[in-house]
């Protein structure tokens, strides 16, 4: 899901399905189409994409930690004597080569870099979202802040902000918003962001 406040800053390439837009738990569905919402809609909006957003950013957090503790071991791994041992025994000219290409790896990507970002995002996310459930009347201002945190996000990974969207809709327990992800997609959902990929809504797919 995607609302209107969030749809501003995220390009239709980058946003999840645009069905949900119309049909998500975080909206009355009877006032789709109306010019304004009302503001306890509007906190409901902000809530539900804080959930997802914040889960989003946490799974992305969690990708890029887990890349650079594995380069970090097969850094250390590859220095080690019974590598160089076992490369001379198997007679594998370009296994002494692993160690450098590990670390220049993690130092061109800067695995723990992009894990800073969404552990950064992801707590701002929280943050919000604990704020509109202890300060719901103040919907401007946050409005702005998720606009701010929204305009401070890089490019989405579509297939996974969809799974986002289906753990928020199930930790709300209302599956009936959940939509439909291909195996492949959901399987490569952190390594390519399959930006122009349309995501239906399960129920729809059974009628």
């Amino acid at each position: 899901m995607q609302t209107a406040t969030g749809k501003a800053t995220r390009t239709k390439a980058e946003s999840p399905a645009t069905d949900r837009e119309k049909e998500c738990p975080g909206r009355d569905n009877q006032t789709i189409g109306a010019a304004t919402t009302t503001a306890s809609e509007e906190i409901s909006n902000i809530l539900f994409d804080c959930e997802r957003l914040s889960m989003y950013h946490a799974i992305r957090r969690d990708f890029w930690d887990k890349l650079h503790r594995l380069s970090l071991f097969l850094v250390v791994l590859a220095g080690t004597a019974s590598f160089a041992a076992i490369s001379e025994e198997l007679d594998i000219w370009w296994l002494p080569l692993m160690a450098p290409l590990f670390g220049l790896a993690s130092v061109v990507f800067d695995f723990s870099g992009h894990a800073r970002i969404h552990e950064n995002l992801c707590r701002r996310f929280t943050i919000v979202h604990g704020e509109a459930l202890t300060n719901p009347d103040d919907v401007k201002t946050l409005q702005t802040k998720i606009h701010e945190i929204y305009a401070d996000e890089p490019p989405t990974y579509r297939a996974l902000d969809a799974w986002s969207h289906n753990l928020a809709c199930k930790g709300r327990g209302q599956e009936k918003w959940e939509v439909e992800i291909s195996p492949i997609h959901l399987a490569l959902k952190n390594l390519w962001p399959f930006w122009f990929a349309e995501y239906p809504k399960k129920s729809s797919i059974a009628e």
